[in-house]
C-alpha cells in the first residue's frame, strides 16, 4: 500500500472514529488531524477539506449499508428477506446513529452530498431493489419493485428520523413499528400481485 493511500485511510478510519464516538459536528479538520497523527495541512491536502472527509464517510456507509441490506437474499423465503432486509437497515441506525445522521442529512453542518455520493446511495438502494425482486420472482427489478422498494425504504427512514424524539414508546417499540410497517407493505404486494 502506498503512503498516500495509508494516510488517506488513516485519516478516513479517524475520522469515522470521531463520527461514531462523537457525532457530526465534532469532525472538524483539526479534529481529524489530530486523531490521525497529522498536521491539518496534511488532511487538506489528501482530501481538501472537512467536506471531501464526509463525502468519503457518505460514500463508505452507503457501500456498507448496502452491502448489509443484500445478505437478506440468502433468506428461503422471499417475504422473510424483506422483512429482515428491513430489520438489518434499522439495526444499522442502532449500531450507526451518527454516520445514519451524516448519510441522511440529519445534520446541517455538513455540505449537500455530491454526484458521486449519492451515486453511492443510488446504489445502496438497489441492493434493497434486488431483495424486494425476490417477492415477484422476477430476475430483474421492474417498475413495481423499484416503488416498492421507495415505500419500504422511506417508511424504515421515517420511523428512524421520529424515533427517539416520538411518544411511541422506546426505540424498541419504534424499530417494530417499522417492520410492521414493512410487513403490511409487502403483505399488500403480494396480495395485489396474486390475483
Amino acid at each position: 500500500m502506498s503512503k498516500q493511500v495509508d494516510t488517506r485511510s488513516k485519516i478516513e478510519a479517524s475520522a469515522s472514529a470521531i463520527l461514531r464516538e462523537q457525532g457530526v459536528e465534532a469532525l472538524t479538520v483539526r479534529n481529524i488531524a489530530a486523531r490521525a497523527g497529522l498536521s491539518t495541512m496534511g488532511v487538506y491536502s489528501h482530501f481538501g477539506g472537512k467536506d471531501q472527509v464526509c463525502e468519503a464517510l457518505f460514500v463508505a456507509g452507503f457501500a456498507e449499508l448496502g452491502e448489509r441490506v443484500e445478505q437478506a437474499k440468502s433468506e428461503n423465503d422471499p417475504r422473510d428477506a424483506v422483512l429482515r432486509s428491513a430489520a438489518i437497515y434499522f439495526d444499522f441506525f442502532l449500531a450507526n446513529r451518527h454516520r445514519y445522521a451524516l448519510m441522511f442529512g440529519m445534520n446541517s453542518s455538513v455540505a449537500p452530498p455530491s454526484e458521486r455520493a449519492r451515486d453511492a446511495a443510488k446504489a445502496s438502494f438497489k441492493h434493497w431493489a434486488l431483495v424486494i425482486s425476490l417477492l415477484s420472482g422476477a430476475m430483474e427489478v421492474g417498475p413495481e419493485e423499484v416503488r416498492l422498494a421507495r415505500q419500504i425504504w422511506a417508511s424504515t427512514h421515517g420511523c428512524i428520523a421520529i424515533g427517539e424524539h416520538s411518544p411511541i414508546g422506546t426505540i424498541d417499540d419504534v424499530r417494530q413499528l417499522a417492520l410492521d410497517s414493512v410487513a403490511y407493505l409487502v403483505d399488500g404486494y403480494l396480495a395485489k400481485n396474486a390475483k
